[in-house]
Order: structure tokens, then C-alpha cells, then sequence
């Protein structure tokens, strides 16, 4: 067998000594890529598209590097293919080699705190109000069994609320800043604007009823005029609901009345305002069930003696 070169037509054994790599190509090859870390004798030198040469220890066991002849190393077997599980496998696999991550943090709103509500009020007839109201004016006019005349009070705001209660043991001047006309009369209560205003309300005027009668707190209502303790508080819940819708707002009121242990004027007194506000810190929580003031909400005049019952209650458990 012939091959073509340019120099001419060649015999085969030329050719394969032309194809087999010279020292000096191993040794400039070597130079060019370095030489392996581990390079073993027996190991063929390049292989190169699978292509083996041999290596010294065959050069030296009579064989010339000239007459090699280039052997194709056998190829590699093929890798098997993964076999596949089922997919309830293949997923317990994964879990079990995935890293134990946390799980990840739910973050939801917190739930409301619950709040036991009080059962609706009681709806009176008009008949049964009047007869409430009838009562109260009997029993704290002027000669009365409840009614209480006013030694003079010592405090400003005590002898303020005389005055505007129109008390007969009140003397002297009106000791008001804004004066002593400013207040809403009934037969047996006024009721003017607090100088303190309501928060968190639209309309911030905050009202105050106290009784004519000098009655200190709902305590002593209850020890020195039992028999009128639900009369005059109804009669009180009443004259401060109408006089709201008249001169602040209509819609549902909120009213507070103070603890006997915590009393800020020396002379009972109704706070009435806006549903949601705030005055004086008050209401406090649970509105009805707390030891400085009980307030509760009124939506209509039929609800006052059933609401003046709930508080007769509260003063009971002080």
C-alpha cells in the first residue's frame, strides 16, 4: 500500500513511522503542557480521540517507536441508566437527603381578643319610665327624702356644681368660670357641657348631669336613699340622653358614672358623650365589670331603667 505526501508517493510502512510522535514531540509536548503529577511507565503517554501509544517499557522490549503501530484503546462501556422509582420513592429519597430546613413561618393576623358583651338592655314602657321619673322628683325636691342640702362644699368644682344645681345651701357668688347660666335644667337634674371634650369622637362635646340634691357618688345614693337608688339614676340617664340629642347630636350616647373609691368632683355626676370616645380615661375594660367607673351604651330612652338596674348591680359588688 501507497500514501500521497507532497514530496510524492510513499510505502506504507513510511507512513506509519511519518504518524507515530518522535521523542522530541513527547519532549516538546511535555514542555508546552507539562508533564502529569503521576506519570506511570506503563501508561500510554497521550490519548488523543482514543488513539494509544505505547509507551517506553514497549519501546525497550525490542520494539523501535518507529515501527509502533497506533492502537485503538476499547471504549468505555456505557454507564447504565438510572432506573427510575416510583414517584412515592423518589420522594422519600429527596426528603431523606434534603437538608432539614425549618419549616417556614406562618405569620397571620392575631385573632381578636374575645370579650363577653352584655346582654341587650331591656326595653320599659313609657308608662314605667314615667313612673320612674315621677318617683325621683318626689323624692329629691325640696323637702324630700332625698333631697340633701349642701353644707358648702369646700372644693372649687364641688361648690361650681352647687351653684349650678341650683342647691339652696349653696351661698354667694357663682364660683364658675363660665358662669352658672350655662347649664340645661329638669326637675331633678341639670345638665351642662364638660370642659373636658370627648376623644375619638366627630362631635366632641362631652355632657355632665348631676342631681340638685347633694349626693357625693353612687355609694352614697345607695346608703342614704336606697329606695330612690334606681329612680334618680334613671331620671339622670334619661335628662343626659335627651339633652345629647337635643343640644350635641342624635344617635346612640356612651354614659360613665364613677366608682365610689374613685370620685374626681365630690358630687355625683353622669358623664354622657359620642359611642367609641374617651373622656377621662374612661371607659375602662371591661366597661361594666372594672372597679373605677361603669359605662355602657343607650340607644333609646326605653333602655335608662334597665341600664340604672346595671349599675345598682355594679355598686352592689364594690
Amino acid at each position: 500500500k501507497v500514501g500521497r505526501t507532497p514530496s510524492g508517493l510513499v510505502a506504507e510502512p513510511q507512513l506509519r513511522a511519518a504518524a507515530a510522535p518522535s521523542d522530541a514531540d513527547a519532549a516538546a509536548a511535555f514542555r508546552m503542557f507539562g508533564a502529569p503529577a503521576q506519570l506511570r511507565e506503563d501508561r500510554p503517554l497521550f490519548n488523543l480521540t482514543g488513539v494509544a501509544w505505547p509507551s517506553a517499557q514497549s519501546s525497550s522490549s525490542g520494539r523501535s517507536s518507529s515501527d509502533a503501530t497506533p492502537t485503538r484503546s476499547p471504549p468505555l462501556p456505557p454507564s447504565p441508566a438510572p432506573s427510575s422509582p416510583p414517584q412515592g420513592q423518589r420522594a422519600a429519597t429527596v426528603s431523606s437527603t434534603s437538608p432539614p430546613w425549618p419549616p417556614r413561618t406562618q405569620f397571620r393576623k392575631p385573632p381578636p381578643p374575645t370579650t363577653t358583651l352584655p346582654p341587650p338592655l331591656a326595653l320599659e314602657t313609657s308608662a314605667q319610665l314615667q313612673a320612674a321619673v315621677d318617683t325621683a322628683v318626689g323624692l329629691t325636691h325640696e323637702g324630700g327624702q332625698c333631697y340633701f342640702r349642701s353644707p358648702g362644699p369646700s372644693s372649687p368644682p364641688a361648690r361650681c356644681f352647687c351653684h349650678l344645681a341650683g342647691n339652696l345651701g349653696c351661698q354667694g357668688a357663682c364660683p364658675c368660670l363660665n358662669g352658672c347660666n350655662i347649664a340645661w335644667p329638669t326637675p331633678t337634674s341639670v345638665t351642662f357641657a364638660n370642659v373636658k371634650q370627648a376623644g375619638g369622637c366627630s362631635a366632641t362635646t362631652a355632657l355632665l348631669t348631676i342631681p340638685r340634691s347633694e349626693i357625693y357618688h353612687v355609694g352614697v345614693l345607695q346608703s342614704k336613699c336606697p329606695q330612690g337608688m334606681l329612680p334618680v339614676l334613671t331620671s339622670l340617664l334619661l335628662d343626659g340622653f335627651r339633652t345629647y340629642q337635643e343640644r350635641v347630636a342624635r344617635g346612640p350616647v356612651q354614659q360613665c358614672v364613677h366608682s365610689p373609691q374613685h370620685v374626681t368632683v365630690p358630687w355625683l355626676h353622669l358623664h354622657t358623650f359620642c359611642p367609641g370616645g374617651w373622656v377621662d380615661g374612661m371607659p375602662l375594660s371591661p366597661p361594666q365589670a372594672n372597679s373605677v367607673a361603669y359605662c355602657d351604651t343607650m340607644t333609646q330612652p326605653e333602655e335608662a331603667l334597665e341600664m340604672a338596674k346595671r349599675i345598682a348591680e355594679w355598686v352592689a359588688r364594690m
